[in-house]
């Protein structure tokens, strides 16, 4: 009887550590796969995929006659029996055939046009895809040719022709040559006054299957332009007032803004000198952890005991520890693996960046950390370390009003923000479920010489925000007339009580900055972002105000995801993170209504929850108006749309996060110059040096 008892009751417990495992396993597996959780597809695989039939012919109605500066065409060397589309190589030589099927077919066939400062009836010709590539002749060769005119590395006599477009033939007008310095990359060119083929023309030698120069009218080419049929050009929101394209200088690109390489970030000699990473990185962490198995190889790395096996095996070490302490993650695992194989999955195609190279993975290394605190809690990070890089073509020259570069003057004595040079950052990713913030409520003025904040209920405590450094500091932010501040007490909402950087990064790695500038003007009204939405700041380096997906009426499909990546899908895909562990996920498209949580409305913060996806943000449009002023200055009131990526202030509470901030620059800490050992493995005495 008493066997039988005790046979009774050990089965009982059987039963209960089943169930137990099983509950495990549930929250673990089965629920991640009740959601529909997929990144977007990158441009490499865009470039493969067929165009839409409206994109596959530009005959007959797109031809046009007059060139116009900073328009984008495609360009067809035409004989009597035949014609064909020059284009541009990944080694950036011309080639040519009418083959116009898929992506990479059409963007190696388009060009922009640049007007010569010296004749407005004079243009180069840059790559669309590759634009730190204009037309050349080479000398050497014979031959035109594509060469860097706007990289850090140009070949040795570079430069680029101009030319005339009259009467269907391409005549050179003049010949200029890349001005270098050992320090710096200016960007200037002068006239080669060497070059002897001013005034001849271009023709298809069908031989050599090359451009080459003639002397005579009869023997130049017959060349045929076309508008592209696809619209990139600036969305009508991301100009509303709008701004006239302002003609400053760009900024020169000196060796401050040039230091950072590749070899910051995937170098692994203790001998070279740019090393900023991978050193730091920690093989035996103060929890006993090697982080360095999960960035043995840059990018994306299914192999046997390949990285994404260690990072795998790491996901599930933490899903263990975390839950055996009584705490939770945010999300499932699978969330976290799957954004981590998208953005290790994105490759540089568009050579658009100053010091970058073509195939370079954008975000090299993604991988978890799993530390205890001083009470020995577990703080899980998802750690990624990126160059802030999109892998498409960024359209920089095409903003109206770029970011001034500083320096003395008023805007139109600066020079501005045209190219984005390579970022070093660490950003860390909190896993562990901190809980949500209340809605904002509070406000900041000024009165009696003191600037006063009052904030109620349950908030994120924040160094600073714009809201406070906008009355703090009316001077430096557009909020003082000479004697008094404009605007002396404001309201704070989720536009204004943010910090004053990234507030996220985005699965191309690139950081995600609020819908507002330091003046509380939107970066659309300040017509200072591409078509995607992204643009250059002072320090050089890209990030995103806004989502240049809601605002493509033309679907172009080249932006940070796209309506392809809707067919066939739940639920939008998952494009970034706020640094308060929120996932952000595009906007809801009135095309796929039955999506999940379509119906579910949107807070003031921009996210919501439903089913099994956890709380989390989406991008979404928003309307401004005089009546409905979002903008928080005093001047300039339009009416548009705020396509917005985040607003900016964060749901996720970041009060309990470790090492979340940096204290001396009042802003989130994601620089390579942080000492966490949640980034780290242990805490570093000497950090490597500060990212530019």
């Amino acid at each position: 009887m008493i066997f039988s008892n005790f046979i009774k009751i050990l089965i009982l417990i059987l039963v209960i550590i089943v169930l137990q495992y099983s509950t495990k396993n549930i929250s673990k597996d089965t629920f991640a796969s009740s959601i529909d959780v997929y990144t977007p597809l990158p441009f490499k695989d865009i470039l493969l995929l067929n165009i839409s039939k409206d994109f596959s012919n530009p005959c007959g109605t797109d031809i046009i006659y007059t060139i116009t500066s900073r328009n984008r065409y495609i360009i067809s060397i035409n004989t009597i029996n035949s014609y064909s589309y020059i284009g541009i190589s990944d080694k950036y030589t011309p080639y040519f055939n009418n083959t116009l099927i898929t992506y990479y077919d059409f963007l190696t066939k388009v060009f922009q046009v640049v007007q010569d400062s010296s004749n407005s009836s004079y243009f180069r010709i840059d790559s669309d895809l590759h634009c730190l590539y204009s037309l050349d002749y080479d000398e050497t060769s014979s031959t035109l040719v594509f060469k860097n005119n706007w990289g850090s590395n140009p070949e040795n006599n570079s430069g680029y022709i101009t030319f005339l477009y009259s009467y269907n033939k391409f005549q050179i007008k003049n010949r200029y040559t890349y001005n270098k310095t050992t320090t710096n990359t200016d960007y200037t060119h002068s006239i080669d006054t060497n070059f002897k083929y001013t005034n001849y023309f271009i023709y298809f030698d069908s031989n050599s299957n090359s451009l080459k120069i003639t002397d005579t009218y009869a023997s130049a080419s017959n060349i045929i332009i076309y508008n592209s049929p696809m619209n990139v050009y600036i969305p009508t929101d991301f100009n509303p007032v709008p701004t006239s394209y302002q003609p400053n200088s760009r900024v020169s690109l000196s060796t401050e803004w040039l230091a950072n390489t590749r070899a910051g970030l995937e170098s692994s000699s203790t001998k070279d000198p740019n090393v900023k990473f991978q050193n730091h990185l920690s093989s035996k962490s103060d929890n006993g952890y090697n982080y360095k198995l999960q960035i043995s190889k840059a990018g994306y790395d299914d192999s046997t005991n390949g990285t994404n096996y260690y990072a795998n095996t790491m996901l599930d070490e933490i899903y263990s520890k975390v839950t055996a302490q009584g705490n939770k993650l945010r999300y499932p695992i699978d969330v976290y693996k799957t954004f981590r194989n998208g953005a290790l999955n994105i490759i540089l195609k568009s050579n658009s960046i100053a010091n970058g190279d073509l195939d370079m993975n954008c975000v090299p290394y993604v991988y978890f950390t799993n530390e205890k605190d001083s009470s020995g809690k577990y703080h899980p990070f998802m750690c990624m370390a990126t160059y802030s890089i999109s892998d498409k073509p960024n359209r920089l020259l095409d903003v109206c009003k770029p970011p001034g570069g500083g320096g003395t003057g008023g805007y139109p004595e600066q020079d501005v923000t045209r190219d984005a040079t390579l970022q070093l950052y660490l950003y860390k990713i909190p896993m562990l479920d901190y809980g949500l913030v209340d809605d904002l409520s509070g406000t900041v003025s000024y009165s009696n010489s003191k600037v006063t904040s009052i904030l109620n209920n349950n908030y994120n405590k924040m160094l600073t925000t714009l809201a406070y450094d906008f009355i703090s500091n009316p001077s430096e932010n557009n909020n003082w007339d000479g004697k008094a501040r404009y605007v002396s007490s404001l309201n704070y909402n989720p536009y204004n009580y943010v910090g004053i950087s990234a507030v996220g990064v985005v699965i191309d790695g690139v950081a995600l900055y609020p819908v507002m500038n330091n003046t509380l003007d939107s970066a659309h009204k300040c017509a200072e972002i591409t078509n995607t939405g992204i643009h250059v700041g002072r320090g050089m380096g890209l990030h995103y105000h806004a989502d240049g997906h809601s605002a493509d009426t033309s679907y172009n499909n080249l932006n940070l995801y796209n309506y392809h990546d809707y067919v066939n899908r739940k639920h939008p895909p998952l494009i970034g993170f706020g640094l308060d562990g929120i996932a952000l996920y595009g906007i809801y498209d009135n095309n796929y209504n039955t999506m999940d949580g379509y119906s579910t409305a949107l807070d003031s913060f921009g996210g919501h929850s439903h089913g099994d996806y956890g709380y989390h943000y989406h991008c979404h449009v928003v309307n401004n108006s005089s009546s409905n002023n979002l903008d928080g200055s005093h001047e300039k009131l339009a009416t548009y749309t705020l396509h917005i990526l985040m607003k900016g202030a964060w749901k996720g509470n970041i009060n309990n996060v470790p090492d979340f901030w940096d204290t001396k620059k009042l802003a989130p800490e994601y620089s390579l110059s942080q000492k966490s050992k949640y980034a780290w493995g242990t805490e570093l005495s000497n950090a490597p040096a500060s990212n530019k």
